[in-house]
């Protein structure tokens, strides 16, 4: 866990819908979850984010991670009454550059998390891989959202962007 966030509530964990790339889902694997227990699509109307939009066959989505019942991810857990993320190490890229925002290079929600002075540097590194990571899965969505396809489902989607990766398949 990144220094400056041992004393955290986890506020971000419950408060924001997670967008997640293909690399985001592959790191996630490590978990032995198939990516249809963790990743859910949410309708582009309801968040913001600086994806490429998905085209499914009901709408335009975005990618995310799947949320509980009470609003928290699905991968937080409660440690001595602290939210904390049992995938950590594995997390999508979002969670990782959090609160750092790479599109303008500032800190979004400075009020709400105390560990930005203390990673601050850290963040600037990891946003330059977020940002290579974006672009490749941005290309991907868009080849996607192009191709000509009798159904377009959320299944379909998961296997093609852990398709045209040259890394191992994983199974979904």
């Amino acid at each position: 866990m990144m220094d400056g966030c041992d004393n955290c509530d986890g506020a971000c964990c419950r408060r924001y819908f997670v967008p997640v790339s293909d690399s985001d889902v592959r790191r996630l694997a490590a978990s032995d979850l198939s990516p249809l227990e963790y990743v859910d699509f949410c309708d582009v109307a309801k968040i913001e984010s600086e994806q490429q939009d998905i085209r499914l066959d009901d709408g335009y989505y975005y990618m995310v991670l799947k949320r509980r019942e009470d609003g928290a991810c699905v991968f937080s857990r409660q440690n001595n009454g602290v939210l904390r993320c049992s995938v950590h190490g594995y997390h999508p890229m979002l969670c990782r550059i959090y609160p750092f925002n790479p599109v303008n290079a500032q800190l979004r929600d400075k009020y709400s998390c105390a560990a930005p002075p203390k990673i601050f540097k850290d963040l600037q590194e990891t946003a330059v891989q977020a940002a290579v990571e974006h672009g490749f899965y941005s290309r991907k969505v868009r080849i996607w959202n192009q191709m000509r396809r009798e159904t377009r489902t959320r299944e379909e989607f998961i296997r093609y962007v852990l398709r045209v990766c040259s890394l191992p398949p994983v199974q979904i």
